[in-house]
Parts: C-alpha cells; sequence; structure tokens
C-alpha cells in the first residue's frame, strides 16, 4: 500500500461511491438511458447518502431527455444541471432552431440568414438561391403556358384563368358580362395563297387591331387557329354589339401588309351577353362562362352562314337576332 511522506495512507480523490450493489446501480442507470418511460424520480431508489451518484444520474436522465426531444423535433428541453453537456447540447439545438427558422423562411419564400451555421449557413443560402431561380422559373414557364407565342395574347388556357377571375368579380357586382367569338373569313385561303409567314402576321395583325379597339379591363385571347374570342366587362349585349361591329370595321377597312403584299381580311363574329350573378363558386363561374361561349360560338357560325364579314349577336328581340 503506498504510503505519503509521513507514511501516511495517500487520500485516494475523485471517485463516486455508491452504497447500492453495483449490479442494482447499473439497472437504475440501464433504466434512466433506456426506458422511454422512466421519469426523474428514479434516482429515490438512490440513498440520499450517496449524493454524487443521484447527482450524476440526474445528469444521464436530462441528457437522455434532450437526445428523445431533439429526435423528435421539439428543440424547447430546458437544462436543470448536465454540467458541461449542457452546454453542448444547448448549442446543437440553438443552431437546429437556427435550421429550423431558415427552413419556415425558405418555405415563405425567403432566403435565410444563418451566419451562425458556417457550412450549414452556406448550404441554406445556396438552396435558398437555387429556389428563388426555380421560383422565376415557374412563373415565367407558366406566364408561358397561358400566352401565345405567335400574338402575345392569352392562349384558351390563359382566358379560362382570366375570365374566372373576371367573372367572379362581376358576380359580386352583379354586373353584365359580355363575349365575343371572331373568327377570319377564309383564313386558309390566305395561308395557300401568300403562305404560312403571311398567315402568321395577319394573325398578328388582327390581335393589334383587336387591342386597339378594347379597354384594358377587357379580355382578348387566341381561342384556337384564326378563332378569337373576347370577354368584355359591365358590358350588355346591345354595347357589345357596337364593339363587335367596331372590330369588323377595324379588320375590314384595311388591308394588312404581310410580306410586302396587302392582304384584305375580313371577320365574322358571334355576340352573346349574360348577367354575371350568383356564381361565387368557381366551378358555377366556369359552367355560365362555357355557356356564354358555346352561345356566341353558335352566332359567330349563324354569321358564317349568312354571309361572312358580319355580325350576329344574341339581341333580346327575337327578331333581330342577327345584327349586320
Amino acid at each position: 500500500m503506498p504510503t505519503g511522506a509521513h507514511g501516511r495512507h495517500k487520500p485516494q480523490r475523485g471517485k463516486m461511491r455508491s452504497s447500492l450493489p453495483l449490479p442494482k446501480l447499473l439497472g437504475i442507470i440501464s433504466r434512466i438511458v433506456n426506458d422511454s418511460g422512466c421519469t426523474a424520480r428514479i434516482v429515490d431508489e438512490i440513498p440520499e447518502q450517496d449524493k454524487e451518484i443521484r447527482e450524476l444520474c440526474l445528469q444521464i436522465y436530462e441528457l437522455r431527455r434532450a437526445a428523445q426531444s431533439i429526435a423528435h423535433g421539439g428543440l424547447d428541453v430546458h437544462f436543470k444541471n448536465c454540467g458541461c453537456m449542457a452546454m453542448y447540447l444547448k448549442d446543437i439545438m440553438d443552431r437546429l432552431k437556427a435550421v429550423e427558422l431558415g427552413i419556415k423562411e425558405l418555405a415563405e419564400g425567403d432566403t435565410p440568414e444563418l451566419p451562425r451555421l458556417g457550412a450549414i449557413g452556406t448550404y441554406f443560402e445556396l438552396i435558398g438561391n437555387t429556389l428563388q431561380e426555380n421560383r422565376r422559373l415557374i412563373d415565367k414557364y407558366r406566364s408561358l403556358s397561358l400566352t401565345d407565342m405567335l400574338t402575345g395574347l392569352p392562349n384558351r388556357r390563359g382566358f379560362w384563368v382570366l375570365a374566372e377571375k373576371g367573372f367572379a368579380r362581376a358576380s359580386l357586382r352583379r354586373q353584365s358580362v359580355s363575349f365575343i367569338m371572331a373568327d377570319i373569313d377564309h383564313f386558309k385561303k390566305v395561308n395557300d395563297l401568300h403562305g404560312h409567314e403571311a398567315g402568321d402576321e395577319v394573325l398578328r395583325a388582327v390581335a393589334r387591331r383587336f387591342l386597339g379597339c378594347l379597354r384594358g379591363e377587357d379580355i382578348c385571347c387566341r381561342y384556337g387557329g384564326d378563332e378569337f374570342l373576347v370577354m368584355l366587362h359591365d358590358t350588355d349585349v346591345i354595347r357589345a354589339v357596337l364593339v363587335a361591329e367596331r372590330l369588323r370595321k377595324s379588320i375590314a377597312g384595311k388591308p394588312i401588309l404581310a410580306g410586302g403584299e396587302e392582304i384584305r381580311v375580313t371577320i365574322s363574329l358571334g355576340v352573346t351577353g349574360t348577367v354575371a350573378a350568383d356564381c361565387a363558386g368557381t366551378r358555377k363561374c366556369r359552367a355560365e362562362i362555357r355557356r356564354a361561349v358555346q352561345v356566341s360560338d353558335a352566332f359567330l357560325y349563324n354569321a358564317k352562314e349568312t354571309g361572312r364579314n358580319r355580325v350576329a349577336a344574341d339581341l333580346p328581340k327575337a327578331d333581330g337576332r342577327v345584327a349586320q
């Protein structure tokens, strides 16, 4: 046995002793670590005189509880006494909270600033920039998917997006809404005689002249091929007929220059109107718009059948259904 300078036994420091048998003490520690239902009251099984052992077991319990909370996404753990381990865990949890905040900011469309996270912060910045670029591209391609690339007008899909919103607004005010379906007369002959490039220029010119006759709140789209569809806000069918006649004259009144040639073009138009009311739901709005579009298309067919270069309208009086 080693002795000190005066022959006395050298004291042994830094060792914790327990009055419990070692197997029982190990069993308590094992339950603290592995039993998720274990509570802090387990230390009551350790004699009060074993203060250091009780303190150690409480620290192990606190660490296990913190680890479980983090594993389940909880970041609001409060430590009573975990020594230096509490500092490490607190730092980890602060970083995890910063990550959680960064994820929320990303979800809301912002680029998070995470200077304390080092490389992770850099990754988040890259992710944020990538998401912003993706959103920009999505918006760009969504806009392209709703636009006719030849004329720059909304295409059929774009028309329905705009028309449903506009019709719903008009429904709240019980406003009249009118629709004009227009078609270029004998457009196939234009392509056959002058070529498809000239035909494309005719479509672009028709689109420009239509826009020149309409208000900013009106919707004008290329509905397909050589068909154009117009939705007039706060306009009854009688006034819509006047607008349709103005569109007809704007096309027929002046030839279109395409490929160095002057091409004379006329259009036929069908008009109908409705009062937007009781259409709060998207489905109701869509059904009413679809009905009105079908009616205007039927009157367009009427205009074609009765000589072209004219307006046929769903006027209130039976003897005035066709306007020229």
